[in-house]
């Protein structure tokens, strides 16, 4: 999954193949959600307007917290 995510410059796979059935375009630039569902999700949710630079340093604070917690838990 990173390595498609790296190789096709932020963007999920299967919003290109969508954009390709609908527009038969791979990149769709009207699309916004493009590259940032979750980003995008998360102003419809909270409100609150993140960048891109935001959104990874949340990212990876959740998945730093969810491998310390699976890793706690081996340990016990």
């Amino acid at each position: 999954m990173f390595l498609q995510w790296k190789l096709n410059r932020g963007a999920c796979v299967l919003n290109n193949i969508e954009s390709l059935i609908r527009n038969g375009r791979w990149r769709n630039p009207a699309n916004r959600e493009e590259g940032a569902w979750l980003r995008t999700l998360m102003n419809e949710r909270t409100g609150w307007n993140l960048s891109r630079a935001q959104m990874d340093m949340v990212i990876n604070a959740v998945m730093l917290a969810l491998w310390l917690l699976a890793f706690a838990r081996l340990m016990r």
